[in-house]
């Protein structure tokens, strides 16, 4: 094979080779996982709202997303009924108060408005710290306390107004 003269025509031919295969091969991967990270996504999220709930066997009713003024992201609240009764709610908050970011978390609520459990949906802390937060709870304890604190206060200022106008057949 003959060498190649080291021009700039030469080098930036096959630096934009080189790049384009790249960029196909991301391209491809990705189109490839999509779909997988999506159905376990979901699934995760099925699995944590089920956790959470203080009713096993409860019927989850349609998802019902708040928004509220100040906030970046909208709370996800997943009603959880025994025939036509309200037994409790999962609820899908945030805080942006972690290391690296946002963390996830999926708290359940009874029907008087307590709560009865949480698990964390999604944290980027750094990998063999915050990435094993279960196992590190004592060490966020707090950060989520206040989190579940906060959204309790946020809740149970909405629940008996916006969420429950809106969804009157959970009374």
């Amino acid at each position: 094979m003959a060498k190649l003269d080291s021009s700039l025509k030469n080098m930036l031919l096959s630096l934009s080779l080189i790049s384009f295969v790249a960029s196909a091969v991301l391209a491809v991967s990705f189109s490839l996982t999509k779909e997988p990270i999506l159905k376990a996504q979901l699934k995760k999220q099925q699995d944590a709202i089920q956790e959470v709930l203080p009713i096993k066997d409860a019927e989850i009713g349609k998802e019902v997303e708040i928004k509220l003024d100040g906030k970046p992201d909208a709370f996800i609240i997943y009603p959880a009924q025994k025939g036509d009764e309200l037994v409790g709610a999962a609820v899908k908050t945030y805080s942006y108060d972690g290391y690296a970011g946002k963390i996830e978390v999926m708290v359940g609520l009874d029907k008087e408005g307590t709560i009865s459990n949480y698990t964390v949906l999604a944290a980027s802390e750094t990998p063999g710290l915050g990435s094993k937060i279960k196992t590190l709870e004592e060490r966020i304890q707090p950060k989520i306390i206040l989190l579940l604190r906060k959204t309790e206060e946020i809740l149970m200022q909405l629940l008996p107004q916006q969420f429950l106008q809106e969804h009157s057949y959970l009374q």
